[in-house]
């Protein structure tokens, strides 16, 4: 009887020819159901007298079959789909200067120059920041993205956006599963395989050594 109290709160009921009855009309369907049955009284109202209201609850629930439950698709909706502040970023890029791009690129060469006081080898800076470097792609599936050139202002785990030091800034979004690119720090420069890079630059910054991958290959 618990399970039956509990599922009484659906809104609507199965009949057992199948059709559906809205749970506030169920209680006069049942009233007239039993007044066809009491076939002993002259007339509706005597019928509808005998009736004792306090079992309505318990025939609902044994003349039809138990409640329907609501049903919720499983399918995300546009708004679970759409990731975290996209708008709030794709606001921040359309803000951006060449001034502001410029400066980024700086700051990210200072940061660079102390760790290359720590470390000389150039293998550092896969464990390092990217954002605010100057990547260029030498290599994609996708031949409209080679030879794009930019400074990194945003790195997530499967995508890096690319702007351009120039008026208007040209924002380019670049998958990194499809491409290989060159880091490059002043006169120096270092090939990146995109496969490699799939993972979020948090999780690359705290790795000790780097995990090897194979690269992709292109055909």
């Amino acid at each position: 009887m618990e399970s039956n109290s509990m599922n009484n709160n659906y809104d609507l009921y199965q009949k057992f020819d199948g059709t559906f009855v809205d749970k506030t009309k169920a209680t006069g369907m049942l009233k007239s159901y039993l007044c066809d049955v009491m076939t002993e009284f002259p007339n509706e109202e005597a019928k509808e007298e005998c009736i004792d209201e306090s079992n309505i609850s318990y025939l609902r629930i044994n003349l039809l079959v138990r409640p329907v439950p609501p049903k919720f698709s499983k399918k995300p909706t546009k708004v679970m789909r759409r990731p975290i502040g996209i708008q709030q970023l794709k606001q921040d890029f359309s803000k951006l200067t060449k001034d502001i791009v410029i400066k980024m690129n700086k700051l990210w060469v200072q940061y660079i120059d102390k760790i290359m006081e720590i470390s000389h080898n150039l293998n550092s800076l896969l464990n390092a920041e990217i954002q605010g470097g100057e990547i260029s792609i030498i290599q994609s599936k996708n031949p409209l993205l080679v030879g794009k050139r930019g400074i990194c202002v945003y790195e997530s785990k499967n995508v890096i956006v690319l702007a351009s030091p120039t008026t208007p800034v040209k924002i380019t979004t670049i998958p990194k599963e499809i491409v290989n690119m060159k880091l490059h720090y002043k006169d120096k420069c270092i090939i990146l395989y995109g496969r490699n890079w799939t993972i979020r630059p948090c999780d690359r910054i705290e790795t000790k050594n780097f995990k090897e991958i194979k690269p992709i290959h292109f055909e």
